[in-house]
């Protein structure tokens, strides 16, 4: 379980930045120093490339020698995006999001459409021609899932998805500040994947009312968020993250660190209606209330 303060970023925890930013001071003595002249890692590069999502977000650091980052000095890095079966390219524009613990990261973005069983390639540049990239395919779409309402654990059938890469419950909000905030409880580890093809994931209700219970955050809204990937995706929610961080870990960057992946997504209310015609039951319309 996490809470995060609301960022239309690639989703990260705040503990994850930590550790990441900690990690490259302190763990990689051995195999890895950032205080010495680097010339292999040039950025980390985390985020998703999402056919649903209409704006793509990727959190892009350089792997630095210095821990801190000055929020008014700019990143050195021209980020490029690149649809490889047509050759257009974008260039991504950046954004400073600052997070929780004055933790900062550049987050590039941009509104080039994702489409599914497509190739992207991104690529992060210094201006000394150092350079990061990575390539992704986008894998096909898949029909909305339908959660089956049981007392517990809640049932989201998932068809026509060869590789889930994320299945959560995310809870949304509003700070008595005015800030937006989510709380979101992971639940890839509680997936089956079926012989007949597809998934299904099992949510137990019980531990996030005992959790939201007890951190007593004003909850406005909650969500499903699904997401296939390629068949080449590792699932980053069941692996250390100490692993992942790792430049020797696993990682689909050239001359970085981190994970880039192509992924289509479906988000859909945790409560769901009764169709008539079907009789199964499927994600409300959005006018129902979901609380």
């Amino acid at each position: 379980m996490s809470i995060q303060p609301y960022s239309r970023s690639f989703q990260v925890t705040i503990a994850g930045i930590l550790f990441l930013l900690c990690l490259w001071v302190t763990a990689c003595d051995e195999v890895f120093d950032p205080y010495q002249p680097n010339d292999q890692y040039h950025y980390s590069i985390y985020g998703y490339l999402d056919a649903t999502a209409d704006t793509q977000w990727v959190r892009i650091m350089p792997v630095r020698e210095d821990f801190t980052l000055d929020p008014d000095h700019p990143i050195d890095a021209t980020v490029m995006l690149e649809h490889v079966e047509s050759g257009h390219t974008v260039t991504m524009k950046d954004t400073l999001i600052s997070y929780a613990h004055g933790v900062y990261a550049w987050n590039f973005w941009t509104d080039m459409e994702i489409r599914p069983e497509e190739t992207y390639r991104l690529t992060a540049t210094r201006t000394d021609g150092l350079l990061s990239r990575a390539q992704v395919r986008v894998p096909p779409d898949f029909p909305v899932p339908t959660v089956r309402m049981t007392e517990n654990p809640r049932v989201v059938t998932i068809k026509g998805v060869e590789k889930l890469a994320d299945a959560k419950v995310v809870y949304s909000g509003v700070e008595h500040t005015g800030g937006l905030f989510r709380v979101i409880f992971p639940h890839l580890e509680d997936s089956l994947h079926l012989e007949t093809g597809g998934y299904q994931v099992f949510i137990d209700t019980r531990r996030h009312n005992l959790i939201l219970d007890a951190i007593s955050v004003p909850i406005r809204d909650r969500q499903i968020f699904i997401a296939s990937a390629g068949p080449e995706y590792h699932n980053f929610g069941l692996i250390d993250e100490k692993i992942i961080a790792l430049p020797e870990g696993i990682s689909n960057i050239e001359n970085g660190i981190g994970y880039l992946a192509g992924i289509v997504s479906k988000t859909i209310p945790f409560e769901s209606c009764h169709d008539e015609e079907t009789r199964q039951l499927i994600p409300c319309e959005p006018e129902t209330p979901v609380w």
